[in-house]
């Protein structure tokens, strides 16, 4: 029988490398990548995410994550806490 809370649960989690989530946020990171064509000199502000889509990709110390709250944080990337959705941008 379909459940459709296991079902988010393993396809919404962007943590599972195989889910439905990951995949999807994996290809919008290589139109990311191909569009812009980010060096270790390009500096990027990351609004309202999380460090994961980074991690590994070299780009970690260019990346500014701007976001409410954050669990654990990796010294790789530099943090701002605020409202994404009242930057006043």
């Amino acid at each position: 029988m379909f459940n459709p809370l296991s079902f988010l649960k393993t396809n919404a989690n962007d943590r599972v490398n195989n889910s439905l989530s990951a995949k999807l946020r994996k290809k919008r990171f290589v139109l990311f990548l191909k569009t812009f064509n980010p060096d270790i000199k390009t500096k990027i502000i990351y609004i309202g995410g999380t460090e994961i889509i980074w991690q590994g990709t070299g780009l970690e110390k260019n990346v500014t994550i701007l976001n409410i709250n954050f669990g654990e944080k990796d010294s790789r990337f530099k943090y701002v806490t605020a409202d994404a959705c009242n930057t006043g941008l």
